[in-house]
């Protein structure tokens, strides 16, 4: 009770959580689509192609992608910040530094659509751990990716055999995040890059809306981080954190959907839901105070975002 952790209490059983997470509507298993990075042959195409091709080779490492090292520069200026965001996906510190015959584990990898990014950009070898089989078997047939179903420690995956790790809104899922993020730390190489982005319990809108925030997601959320309990969990696990912020992106949507929930109107994963003008506008308020507050230093963004390596 000390650390300050939000985690829920009364914990279903693991064969009624997966319940929770139904392959024909939970957002993480839609089917997956192949990646055609620069497949079209238009000119404003390969203007934009060469845009990200330069980001990525001389910011990321990707230098096999070609590009130009003064693009690269002249993205890194304040003003096109979003521009450069835009050319790496915006995945944030989901894109690691590239590793020449790199290996590369998301551990809650859903349908796979990351691995096959990831795969596309030159990765030699992707790996995905999911607990749902359905999902898998499809991003195997479809995307030709190497997936496992289960818990990662279950697996017993060979020690060191990983240079990058990626953990994208799947830590909260976790009822022990400090023993996942244990075996995450074995399965690296020395040196080897870790990621993680996770709802931040401290976000504007989480202390806007209380129990009504929609990332509390009782009971698939067991446990909710702030930048303390986030950094105290990763450091527990052996690792030395290199960046940790947050993003304000998500919450418009999340404000949304918190302000369904307080107005008790039931949310399905199955049917798009609709918003009054009135709950546009106030999320779009609670958006404009979140970036107000990122940009003001504060980690008040919907989402923390971390970057670590294993020493």
């Amino acid at each position: 009770r000390a650390c300050g952790l939000v985690y829920v209490e009364d914990r279903p059983s693991d064969a009624a959580l997966r319940s929770f997470y139904p392959s024909d509507s939970y957002y993480a298993y839609k089917p997956p689509v192949p990646h055609a990075l620069f497949g079209s042959k238009a000119l404003s195409a390969q203007l934009w192609y060469a845009i990200k091709r330069s980001v990525l080779a001389w910011d990321f490492g990707y230098e096999h992608l070609g590009g130009h090292r003064w693009l690269a520069a002249c993205l890194r200026l304040p003003f096109l910040h979003w521009l450069r965001r835009r050319a790496t996906f915006w995945l944030d510190v989901l894109l690691p530094r590239y590793v020449d015959n790199g290996s590369l584990l998301e551990v809650g990898c859903g349908s796979g659509m990351y691995l096959a990014l990831m795969k596309a950009l030159g990765w030699k070898r992707v790996v995905g751990v999911d607990i749902n089989q359905e999902a898998l078997e499809r991003a195997r047939q479809t995307l030709g990716v190497e997936v496992h179903c289960g818990s990662l420690p279950a697996l017993k995956l060979a020690a060191a055999s990983f240079d990058a790790v990626s953990l994208s809104h799947t830590l909260e899922h976790i009822g022990d995040p400090v023993a996942l993020l244990t075996e995450i730390h074995r399965l690296l190489k020395p040196g080897g890059q870790l990621a993680i982005i996770v709802p931040n319990i401290d976000s504007v809108s989480s202390q806007a809306y209380g129990v009504d925030w929609f990332h509390l997601d009782v009971p698939r959320h067991l446990v909710s981080f702030d930048r303390r309990t986030l950094s105290a969990a990763v450091n527990q696990a052996g690792f030395t954190i290199e960046s940790l912020g947050s993003s304000p992106r998500s919450a418009y949507i999340v404000t949304l959907l918190s302000l369904n929930r307080r107005a008790g109107i039931p949310h399905s994963d199955r049917v798009e839901p609709r918003f009054p003008a009135t709950f546009h506008a106030r999320a779009a308020l609670m958006s404009l105070r979140a970036r107000v507050a990122c940009g003001l230093g504060r980690t008040a963004g919907e989402e923390l975002l971390l970057s670590a390596v294993k020493p």
